[in-house]
């Protein structure tokens, strides 16, 4: 059965987890910029929570792709960033990071592609270290020009070939550019994370109009049982938990 869980800041645990979610997914980048004691604060959230953050997006800041990647900075980011999400209960971490990874004008393409792929291989051999999968997520095009679909996530992967290296789909990034749901299948295995919205990228919502089936029924079709966040905006969080629940729990 696929997990369902929703992406927020480690004060909302609680109200997720009443709502019947069965974890958060917090900033990486985020929780890495806090001083000690906001992470402490945000550990305690977490711990005091019946509910872990399985989950981390906005993985990294810093540049991976271009003249200006700098190595040193990537590994201290890491080793700053890692522990702390482990200590949180991170099981799988999303490598979406638009800006770190765009593609600078001018820039030869095929060196951008070498790039990811080193990064993903350092990062991947920090990430194993905790028992975390890193979870390669397509972008739309408007997003960022590298990386844009689940065959091309796919295909990076297998040139990274490193267990902790896998990949991810959200229907939003998808529904933006009109790509099939089909092509989860030419994930398979590799599929270990996924994103859930309204095509409008809010939280789902009874009588919203979208039917969430054409995104479930594919990840079904693959054996998909892993987690799914809810990740949108919203104007009543602690209501529209409770909602998107109702929607999502009798899908999984």
């Amino acid at each position: 059965m696929i997990k369902l869980g929703v992406c927020a800041p480690a004060e909302n645990a609680r109200i997720i987890a009443e709502a019947g979610f069965d974890y958060i997914e917090c900033s990486l980048a985020t929780v890495a910029a806090m001083s000690d004691a906001d992470y402490a604060a945000a550990l305690d959230s977490i711990l005091g929570s019946p509910i872990r953050a399985e989950a981390f997006n906005i993985m990294i800041p810093v540049k991976v792709t271009g003249p200006e990647v700098s190595l040193v900075d990537i590994r201290k980011y890491l080793d700053t960033a890692l522990p702390r999400a482990a200590a949180m209960g991170a099981k799988v971490i999303v490598f979406g990071s638009g800006g770190a990874r765009r593609v600078p004008d001018g820039y030869c393409m095929d060196e951008a592609y070498d790039d990811v792929v080193s990064y993903l291989r350092l990062a991947g051999d920090r990430c194993a270290k905790y028992g975390i999968t890193i979870a390669i997520e397509p972008l739309n095009l408007n997003e960022c020009n590298i990386l844009n679909s689940v065959s091309e996530a796919v295909w990076v992967a297998h040139r990274v070939d490193h267990a902790a290296v896998k990949v991810l789909v959200d229907n939003y990034h998808s529904l933006k550019d009109g790509l099939s749901f089909m092509e989860v299948r030419a994930a398979g295995p590799l599929m270990a994370h996924t994103h859930v919205s309204h095509p409008n990228r809010s939280f789902p919502v009874p009588g919203d109009g979208y039917d969430y089936t054409e995104f479930l029924n594919p990840l079904k079709d693959i054996g998909y049982a892993g987690r799914m966040s809810v990740e949108g905006r919203t104007e009543d969080f602690a209501g529209d938990v409770v909602k998107s629940f109702a929607v999502l729990n009798p899908l999984r």
